[in-house]
């Protein structure tokens, strides 16, 4: 596979976790309504997008990354 053809891939993997964000965003901030009568789903809601943030920042480093060899390849 090229510096290219990966670079394509993981930016279309980028989009989708992208598309995700609505969601997991949405269940954080619901939580939010009720955090006194449940910490604990608020505290789940908030690691699931801790998460969701460290995973979309890894695929992001990739793009810059491969873009830049890409660059460097021109």
């Amino acid at each position: 596979m090229t510096l290219q053809e990966q670079l394509e891939q993981t930016k279309a993997q980028l989009k989708e976790i992208n598309a995700g964000r609505p969601k997991v965003y949405r269940a954080w901030d619901d939580t939010w309504a009720t955090f006194h009568e449940d910490p604990a789903a608020y505290h789940r809601a908030y690691d699931s997008l801790y998460s969701y943030d460290i995973e979309k920042n890894k695929v992001l480093d990739k793009v810059i990354r491969l873009r830049d060899l890409v660059e460097e390849k021109l």
